[in-house]
């Protein structure tokens, strides 16, 4: 079970940044208008983030098991994490990404000028900003217990 837990936070970590740091980016220099670019990157995260919530849950119900097979300080910081981890997804998946979405799909429909545009555009950059500051956490947490998990496996198999 430690190797699947293990393999599944590499896996996610991976996923993470490949989306982050190849995907996204590719979008949008490659995609020349920025409504339709917002649109895949919106439908991209819009599939990830169910998946991410998944994982999630998997972690957190092994990091539980784990804590209650064999307590110990390392076991407690795995499931602390994990905790932080759901509530990230969960954010991602129930609120924020559907509100990016919906914010967007109001921007379309005002004109630039208008005052109703500006308060929506800044309620947009607000979730965006927090969607990219959540995941910079994700990434680092998910890094952290890629560490720890491979400190617990056998130490010809450690990374």
């Amino acid at each position: 079970m430690l190797r699947f837990i293990f393999a599944l936070c590499v896996g996610w970590l991976s996923m993470s940044c490949l989306i982050d740091f190849v995907a996204v980016p590719i979008v949008f220099r490659t995609v020349s208008k920025l409504y339709e670019a917002a649109n895949v990157g919106i439908r991209l995260f819009s599939i990830f983030n169910p998946i991410e919530f998944i994982f999630s849950l998997i972690l957190i119900s092994f990091a539980f098991l784990a804590l209650k097979k064999r307590p110990s300080k390392v076991k407690k910081l795995q499931l602390s994490f994990a905790f932080f981890l759901l509530f990230i997804a969960a954010s991602y998946t129930f609120h924020i990404t559907p509100m990016i979405s919906t914010l967007s799909e109001q921007k379309r429909e005002l004109d630039m000028e208008s005052e109703a545009y500006v308060k929506i555009e800044q309620q947009h950059n607000f979730y965006h900003h927090l969607y990219v500051k959540m995941d910079s956490v994700k990434v680092i947490l998910l890094l952290i217990m890629v560490g720890l998990y491979s400190r617990q496996l056998p130490k010809g198999e450690r990374v």
